[in-house]
């Protein structure tokens, strides 16, 4: 594990959307995440820890623990779906 300092970015398709653990599986896309964040375009999508660990994204700015903010889609090395988030509270 690791610690998130404000200015780091990541990559990763490791992420919950309301509630629900979304991950590409399988090089195919999830649309539900690839939604939220193309339908958000000029807005700010946010990433916050929930309870079990994962990264929730959500278009409401977490009020506690680290808050990231989706900066693009991307994919990973093997070709999955993914998101660029940068960390501006740690």
């Amino acid at each position: 594990m690791f610690e998130l300092s404000v200015g780091d970015v990541l990559t990763t398709n490791c992420v919950k959307l309301d509630g629900t653990h979304v991950t590409a599986i399988s090089g195919t896309t999830d649309t539900s995440v690839e939604s939220i964040v193309s339908s958000t375009t000029g807005s700010v999508v946010y990433g916050g820890i929930d309870t079990s660990g994962y990264i929730m994204l959500d278009t409401v700015k977490p009020v506690a623990g680290p808050v990231m903010k989706v900066v693009a889609q991307n994919t990973l090395p093997n070709g999955e779906w993914a998101v660029k988030l940068a960390v501006v509270k740690a």
